[in-house]
């Protein structure tokens, strides 16, 4: 949700292939979704519980996440709205690795649409293994944070990481919080933005201001 209120406050027509149930979560956000006046004609409504519920233990230097999903169905709304819906730019939040989605990538490419995607991830694996590597590559934009860039390529030194994703992806953007952002193109330098000189109350959140900002700015070419 604040990757796609993010988008549709500055301005872009963004369509958003939510999945809601019947319980008091989905139509929380399906309210808040109504009071902003994102399109929801993409929404998919089911007479069930769908209950995606995170929560986030945010410290200065450190933060958490604890998550509960209720089984999705199949198939997800965004594979049916790759099939039908237009786009310049498809943003994945989160790091997806699952079975569908070659079908995903293959479905937007051949449409004609760029695809993006989120670094948020937990997991251990690293781009040396098979799958997620050929996420990576499928790939026309990855925007990790810094820990997750560190994470995924096994490289404590920054710069490091950032070109050993360049080499697999087009185009990379680092997140590193008040060390500002950074982003390379594929054979090209690394270029750092400084951070705004800011107090944060709460920073949960930000990264998914900062993808729908950038992609907003940018629209991949």
């Amino acid at each position: 949700y604040n990757t796609v209120a993010s988008l549709h406050r500055l301005g872009v027509h963004v369509g958003w292939p939510a999945d809601f149930g019947d319980d008091d979560f989905s139509r929380f956000i399906l309210e808040k979704a109504r009071q902003e006046g994102i399109d929801g004609s993409l929404f998919s409504h089911y007479k069930r519980p769908l209950r995606y519920v995170t929560v986030a233990a945010s410290f200065p230097h450190d933060r958490a996440f604890i998550a509960y999903y209720d089984p999705s169905p199949a198939p997800r709304g965004a594979l049916r709205a790759l099939a039908s819906a237009t786009a310049r730019v498809v943003i994945v939040v989160g790091m997806y690795t699952g079975r569908l989605f070659g079908v995903g990538a293959r479905l937007a490419h051949a449409r004609g649409m760029k695809l993006a995607m989120d670094g948020n991830t937990s997991d251990e694996e690293r781009v040396s293994s098979r799958k997620l590597r050929s996420v990576v590559q499928t790939l026309d934009l990855l925007m990790p944070n810094a820990s997750e860039a560190r994470r995924m390529t096994g490289e404590e030194d920054l710069p490091t990481a950032i070109r050993v994703l360049a080499d697999l992806c087009p185009l990379i953007v680092v997140k590193d919080g008040p060390g500002g952002a950074y982003g390379c193109e594929r054979g090209g330098p690394i270029v750092h933005a400084p951070s705004l000189g800011l107090t944060p109350v709460d920073t949960t959140g930000a990264g998914d201001c900062f993808c729908a900002t950038f992609v907003t700015l940018t629209a991949l070419g």
